[in-house]
């Protein structure tokens, strides 16, 4: 396991040595169900280099009205640790449509090179309802 996340985070670091190299590019993640969960998502990440980006976070099977949050991961298994989980943004509430978004502009100081996954959980943090692992960002034409 260790080993998988290790190849995940440096593919990651590879593909951050080609953002620098060419400012501006932009990343999608499919963040995916957890136990059937119903919710699904996709973040979309545009890196001015490695200290500095924007995010948004689009989250679908949402339950109207309640209240979700997303995280970035040091591991690849989207595990809630307190030293190695951020928040992506505020907490979230579902539209009535069941869909949640997150968006955050000119974040710095979060080494994504340190990022192994995303994750969606209930507010309560006790359910992970989606994740994606950045070893499966898709660069988008610009």
């Amino acid at each position: 396991m260790k080993t998988k996340a290790l190849t995940q985070l440096l593919l990651f670091g590879s593909l951050l040595l080609n953002v620098q190299a060419n400012a501006d590019l932009s990343f999608n993640l499919a963040l995916l169900p957890v136990n059937n969960s119903g919710v699904s998502g996709e973040i979309a990440l545009r890196l001015n280099n490695s200290q500095l980006f924007d995010v948004k976070l689009i989250a679908k099977g949402l339950v109207a009205g309640q209240t979700y949050k997303s995280f970035f991961h040091a591991n690849s298994e989207c595990l809630l640790v307190a030293q190695d989980s951020i928040l992506v943004g505020d907490p979230y509430v579902a539209s009535p449509e069941g869909q949640g978004i997150v968006e955050r502009n000119s974040i710095q100081n979060l080494n994504m090179s340190q990022v192994g996954s995303v994750s969606i959980y209930d507010n309560a943090e006790s359910n992970l309802l989606a994740c994606g692992t950045t070893a499966s960002f898709v660069p988008l034409k610009q």
